[in-house]
């Protein structure tokens, strides 16, 4: 009898340790999935941190924010144009951007609303804007909608707008951040169009 009230005690005394390790393991799973959730919050704000606010950064806290993209079949011209523009970004920012175009593989897509530098005629409907608006002779950069087109005709205008865009990147640099602007649109003429015209001895250039 005392055999069975002693068995009955251990067997008593064994149910309420698993009932002990049962709440403690209960207790752990939760501070777990509490942790799990905190984690995760921080993981969504810094993606929201992250994600483009519709400023047009060319650069931000020292380092590049924005692609310089060219045409994938570009000619002689634009390659000579891009590449001056990518040692003048690099004179003034101490940063070299890396080599762009605007081709998309089968099955890809690209970020239209993301900020970038296009050189040239490009797949870019703002890249078509500005040629359409362009004259003969012309070097026009523009800020349309998220991108600054540089687009010409010459190449002697082209390199004397990259010259002055260099000035006016210089200009807008604010520490380590530099943002597009209107100071950065503007139109070169060249005057070599002019020089080529045959000359009349009756007649003036005007």
């Amino acid at each position: 009898m005392k055999k069975s009230i002693f068995e009955n005690k251990i067997i008593a005394l064994l149910l309420c340790l698993m009932l002990v390790c049962s709440a403690m393991l209960v207790s752990c799973n939760e501070n777990e999935e509490s942790g799990a959730t905190e984690a995760g919050s921080e993981s969504v704000s810094a993606t929201e941190k992250a994600t483009d606010d519709g400023i047009n950064r060319i650069l931000l806290d020292g380092e590049l924010a924005c692609k310089l993209i060219r045409a994938e079949n570009a000619n002689e011209d634009e390659k000579k144009v891009y590449s001056a523009l990518r040692d003048k970004i690099f004179e003034v920012t101490g940063k070299r951007p890396s080599l762009e175009t605007d081709f998309v593989g089968f099955g890809e897509s690209r970020d239209e609303n993301e900020f970038a530098i296009v050189v040239g005629k490009t797949n870019f409907a703002e890249s078509e804007q500005l040629y359409s608006e362009l004259g003969f002779g012309e070097c026009k950069v523009e800020l349309i909608e998220r991108k600054l087109v540089l687009g010409f005709y010459d190449i002697e205008a082209a390199l004397s707008a990259v010259e002055r865009l260099g000035d006016a990147l210089a200009s807008a640099k604010q520490g380590g951040s530099i943002v597009a602007d209107e100071s950065m649109c503007f139109s070169v003429q060249s005057e070599r169009v002019i020089s080529a015209l045959p000359g009349y001895s009756d007649g003036e250039v005007i």
